[in-house]
């Protein structure tokens, strides 16, 4: 498929329900893969019959970065490793900027783990 060749456009989710995503011209016109991530216990990943103390425990934005490096992981081993765009907007958008301190300023042939970005 088109989608192939292209990098992966990946909208960070925020505190709010992630419908979905859309590929915008841009992505299009790189034949990007378009993924949407939610991050966890916002929207419908809120797992039922918990307290808001048992969902606290796990609400931290460490979690919600390995959550993602998690989906881009699993991304690569189905489609093949290649760049990773993310994008996103206020809280999302600092989630973004976070992976790229963690994690590296390059998502090409695999992802440097922390230990060695540091």
């Amino acid at each position: 498929s088109a989608f192939d060749e292209g990098p992966v456009f990946l909208a960070m989710g925020g505190e709010s329900t992630t419908s979905g995503t859309g590929c915008s011209d841009a992505a299009k016109a790189y034949k990007a893969l378009c993924v949407g991530v939610e991050h966890r216990f916002y929207g419908d990943s809120v797992p039922e019959g918990n307290t808001i103390s048992d969902l606290k425990k796990g609400l931290y934005t460490e979690y919600n970065l390995a959550d993602t490096a998690a989906v881009i992981d699993t991304l690569w081993s189905e489609y093949g490793q290649r760049p990773v765009v993310a994008t996103g907007g206020s809280y999302s958008g600092a989630t973004c900027a976070w992976m790229r301190q963690s994690w590296g300023p390059v998502w090409t042939s695999r992802r440097p783990s922390r230990k060695e970005s540091s």
